[in-house]
């Protein structure tokens, strides 16, 4: 399970403090000019607007609240951010840049978490080229210079760490100590991000291909049932309290999903499995927002599906093949699947289609791989000392280039108008970056740039929910109800349980004189059960104003 002796390593690699030092530094150049940023993106919504975590008094309520605050969806579930949020908001009185300093301090926690399982499985160079390609690579901007990404980072730093004590754990044999911190990481991932509720998948994949233990199979349950009984009782615990908590154990998915059907949203995926691997291999180009027209729909097969199937048959061939010959190869492979699975949208639709903070727990499965096959080329060849150190070189030209890239990348999370400016330059064919600058106009009650940006979203894309129902809503309100009706009409053909589109149209079909239509979309509203009593008030005001446009009243 673990890496043989470093022969002919430089001396310093034995030094394992000199090698963590690097690991940090290359962190912290990488990400540290994101300390200057502000609140942007979902950091408002979650942080700078929610009364939630602006006190720490009873903070244990935290642990019974949806992690989306109201008027918002009421979705998802991760107490231990929020706790996060509350602890720093009373210490920095809402100062961003404290936000800020404390997603880095996670960031070079779980690069040194990363270094550390890598020298328990590589040799002392392979291990160090994991951690500074890990710490410098520029995908891992977003959860980092994104305030709300300290749920990834939490949720990864769980899951490697709770992965080092197992192996730990199962090579040196079971103590307090590191069944606990199995235990810990376990809760630190699920009650950070959803995914972390897969630790004990990953606990299995690492029993499966990195572990050897000949004993019959009840020795080897009797020696692990006291550390599974600890992980159910966390994940019951954790189980109980989220279903309390949020009502459904579904995120709003995004708005392509609403449209498409499962098959078709498969199609789509295998598309985008082939950006999986170019951003984790080659993250040369990087994008704030992946949406449609820019992310191609797929509604059955079509040769453009051919890089995603190569994408996934390779890694499904060289998993195979490093089965045996390169177990921990074939190990980060499969960490690298699991932790794709939940954002993959094959068996249940998500908020995103693809976001670059999900790739950041795959990341370390592919660098696992490409460390562990290095490793094992290595020892097969014995390089000369002259292309050692050309390798040596390499790595660090690597890690260089992607601190460079990751550090520059970080001030496109400076505010919302750097964001979305950048946003909407990187893919003008993205709907979303032209939606959500849309909405900014309308906050800032910038009508005329609302309804261009709004309207180019709704020509590149005319099935998002969101993006019809606020220009519709924009028209309304400007009395301009013959363009806002057939976009409210479509916006309810999307998702008809929509309360503020079927508002807006109610307003419009009595605005119009058709008081049959408005009572028939506002019953339709209450039988639907969505805020009824807003609909039964809509119905009979309808009533009224026709009684009284048949009497000729003003």
């Amino acid at each position: 399970m673990t890496a043989g002796p470093a022969a002919r390593a430089p001396w310093w690699l034995a030094r394992r403090g000199i090698a963590a030092t690097l690991v940090v530094a290359v962190a912290v150049l990488a990400m540290a000019p994101a300390i200057a940023n502000g609140f942007t993106y979902d950091d408002r919504v979650i942080i700078q607007d929610n009364a939630r975590v602006h006190q720490l008094a009873g903070w244990w309520r935290l642990f019974g609240q949806s992690y989306w605050p109201p008027p918002a969806l009421e979705a998802l579930y991760r107490p231990l951010p929020m706790l996060a949020y509350a602890v720093q908001w009373t210490l920095g009185g809402g100062a961003p840049w404290l936000f800020h300093a404390g997603n880095l301090a996670a960031y070079a926690l779980l690069c040194l978490a990363v270094w550390r399982l890598a020298t328990e499985l590589l040799t002392p160079g392979a291990a160090l080229a994991v951690g500074v390609l890990f710490a410098a690579h520029p995908v891992h901007v977003e959860p980092v210079a994104n305030i709300v990404g300290l749920a990834e980072l939490g949720m990864a730093f769980g899951t490697v760490v709770a992965l080092g004590a197992y192996l730990a754990w199962r090579e040196r044999g079971p103590s307090p100590g590191r069944t606990l911190t199995v235990v810990a990481g376990a809760a630190l991932a699920a009650f950070s991000k959803e995914q972390g509720v897969l630790v004990p998948l990953v606990l299995l994949l690492a029993e499966l291909t990195l572990v050897t233990d000949r004993r019959p199979w009840w020795g080897l349950v009797r020696h692990g049932l006291p550390l599974a009984a600890a992980l159910v009782v966390v994940l019951g615990a954790y189980a109980v309290l989220r279903s309390r908590a949020v009502a459904t154990w579904d995120d709003a998915p995004a708005g392509l999903w609403m449209v498409l059907s499962p098959a078709d949203r498969r199609w789509t995926m295998l598309g985008v499995a082939a950006e999986w691997g170019r951003l984790l291999l080659w993250p040369a180009r990087l994008a704030v927002e992946y949406s449609p027209p820019h992310v191609v729909v797929h509604r059955g097969w079509s040769p453009e599906l051919l890089p995603g199937v190569v994408v996934l048959a390779a890694g499904a061939a060289l998993g195979a093949l490093s089965w045996r010959r390169v177990p921990v190869a074939a190990f980060g492979l499969g960490l690298a699947a699991v932790a794709l699975l939940p954002a993959s949208n094959v068996f249940v639709p998500t908020g995103v289609i693809l976001a670059e903070r999900t790739l950041l727990l795959p990341s370390v499965g592919v660098l696992l791989a490409i460390g562990a096959w290095g490793a094992a080329l290595w020892r097969e060849q014995a390089p000369e000392p002259v292309v050692r150190r050309l390798a040596a070189w390499g790595v660090a030209l690597l890690a260089a280039a992607g601190a460079t890239r990751a550090a520059l990348r970080t001030t496109t999370w400076r505010d919302d108008a750097t964001l979305l400016a950048t946003a909407t330059a990187e893919t003008p064919r993205s709907y979303r970056p032209w939606y959500l600058l849309g909405q900014r106009h309308v906050r800032e009650g910038r009508v005329a740039e609302a309804e261009v940006a709004l309207r180019r979203a709704v020509t590149l894309f005319p099935d998002d929910y969101g993006a019809l129902a606020l220009l519709g809503d924009l028209y309304r309100r400007q009395d301009r109800c013959g363009s806002a009706v057939p976009l409210l009409e479509r916006a309810l053909l999307v998702y008809p349980d929509g309360a503020d589109a079927r508002v807006n149209l109610v307003a419009c079909a009595i605005g119009l004189g058709r008081f049959e239509a408005a009572r028939r979309l506002a019953a339709d509203g209450e039988r639907r059960g969505i805020e009824p009593a807003a609909f039964r008030a809509l119905r009979r005001l309808a009533d009224s104003i026709e009684v009284r446009a048949r009497r000729g009243a003003p």
